[in-house]
């Protein structure tokens, strides 16, 4: 089988296999950079979601504190 056939066969490539060592954290092995950063895309999208949730919260709480005084003055 001549060399430009093979390409469905895995060669091995010491550098990269050095990389893949059990002691490294698995988002700094080659390859998951994009992953790390969609995943701090995602968490930080969801950190702006629960503050704007939170602060709607506030918001409406003093909405109802604001009535519920007004109701009680009449």
């Amino acid at each position: 089988m001549s060399p430009t056939r093979a390409s469905h066969c895995t060669v091995f490539a010491p550098e990269l296999f050095s990389a893949l060592d059990k002691n490294q954290p698995f988002s700094s092995r080659p390859g998951n950079e994009r992953a790390g950063r969609a995943r701090a895309e995602v968490a930080q999208t969801r950190e702006r979601r629960n503050l704007k949730q939170e602060r709607r919260g506030k918001e409406s709480k003093k909405v109802k504190t604001a009535i519920s005084r007004l109701a009680g003055r009449c």
